[in-house]
């Protein structure tokens, strides 16, 4: 079962996400965080010779599909070469661990899915016209539950200010922070609804929305196990 938490930077996902894992080792499951080991936590120059491995594993296992993710994201109108690599290289690193994931037994819980992928194509550019970057393809690559985190803007402009670091663009020197979080709001939305319209019938897709507070969905989380382990047995 593949699990994504979508929402705005500093919404808590990579969090929750880790606490998802812990929560379902506890209840005796077997979960797994695929991206984890080239998230932005990562020392760089392993974290992009790892993601450049994994690229190259899913093109050349995929070309034709590889071919057509890397067509998509340049239609999205990236504004510069990098970004096109940038962009490209994260969707095959996404696919390939999808792929992965899909193919052994257990939870795999992603913070960085294709609802966040899109939203990085919307930076800017136009993720709307590439919505095909997303499309499931012949082994419906695709989550079985997206999480939506919902955080109020106030609370993720403070948590992105307390953080170290910068995991994410709207993060960067010169960036209206709160304007592009309340941007990047309403561009979840949309992108996760026309991904639904335009693929959803062939999945069996469920999209939920929880909130910010951690201690509340630890134990949402335990009284929804028994949903869980169904969903399992679905798949």
């Amino acid at each position: 079962v593949i699990i994504e938490l979508c929402g705005v930077p500093g919404a808590g996902k990579s969090t929750i996400a880790h606490e998802l894992v812990r929560e379902l080792h506890r209840l005796g499951r077997a979960a797994s965080p695929p991206l984890e080991e080239v998230s932005p936590r990562r020392a760089r120059p392993r974290r992009l010779r790892r993601k450049l491995r994994r690229a190259a594993v899913e093109t050349a296992g995929h070309p034709l599909e590889s071919a057509k993710t890397v067509r998509a994201v340049m239609r999205s109108r990236q504004p510069t070469r990098r970004e096109v690599a940038i962009r490209s290289l994260n969707w095959l690193v996404l696919r390939a661990a999808m792929r992965r994931a899909s193919t052994m037994v257990g939870f795999h819980v992603i913070d960085q899915g294709l609802v966040q992928e899109l939203c990085s194509l919307g930076f800017h550019g136009d993720a709307g016209s590439a919505i095909d970057v997303a499309d499931p393809g012949v082994g419906l690559l695709a989550p079985d539950l997206i999480l939506v985190v919902e955080v109020e803007v106030e609370l993720a402009d403070q948590r992105l200010a307390a953080r170290p670091g910068q995991e994410s663009r709207v993060e960067g020197d010169g960036v209206d922070r709160h304007r592009e979080l309340e941007r990047q709001a309403e561009l979840v939305e949309e992108l996760l609804a026309a991904w639904t319209d335009r693929f959803g019938d062939r999945l069996p897709t469920t999209a939920k929305r929880i909130a910010m507070d951690r201690r509340r969905f630890v134990q949402q989380l335990a009284r929804a196990e028994p949903q869980l382990a169904a969903l399992a047995r679905l798949h």
